[in-house]
């Protein structure tokens, strides 16, 4: 049986990392999955301009990490998660969707239209990975999740590792 983890970290330095650990009253700001495999350990998620990987390394050379929890995957749905992956790989950051989400919190809205998955912000893409992979039950809106919210479920769920 292979292990996913899903963590929760922060941007070094980044102002609007800072502002959604305020909003949020956390000390993270992105959500983020970590795997390993034969070709080494890498880090996927909705961040920048795009769903990327990146390499353990490079994730950690910018962020630091607050939270992580492990997941076992059964081997019949190894290939699920490279599919998962390779899926949503490049679809666009969702700028639009953080700032309706921070707008909401601010002024404690309840959520409207999303995009569904045609863009993603980190939380979403670890909603909806929690969901089709993990086989979490998460009530809230995949477009309207925060990293908090999140947590909530992952911390129910998996195995705290950090």
């Amino acid at each position: 049986m292979q292990k996913v983890s899903v963590g929760f970290s922060r941007h070094n330095g980044s102002i609007l990392s800072s502002l959604i650990c305020a909003v949020e009253r956390t000390d993270y700001s992105h959500v983020y999955i970590r795997r390993a495999s034969k070709y080494g350990e890498y880090v996927y998620q909705a961040s920048g301009l795009q769903v990327n990987f990146m390499s353990i390394d490079t994730f950690l050379a910018h962020n630091t990490i607050i939270e992580e929890y492990e997941f076992d995957i059964p081997e019949d749905k190894h290939d699920d998660v490279i599919s998962f992956c390779i899926k949503y790989a490049g679809r666009p950051y969702s700028v639009k969707s953080l700032f309706k989400i921070l707008w909401m919190i601010l002024f404690k809205l309840q959520p409207s239209d999303g995009d569904g998955d045609e863009s993603f912000i980190c939380s979403e893409l670890g909603e909806l990975f929690c969901h089709d992979i993990l086989g979490l039950d998460i009530p809230d809106s995949q477009d309207f999740i925060t990293p908090k919210q999140l947590n909530f479920y992952v911390k129910l769920a998996g195995k705290r590792v950090i």
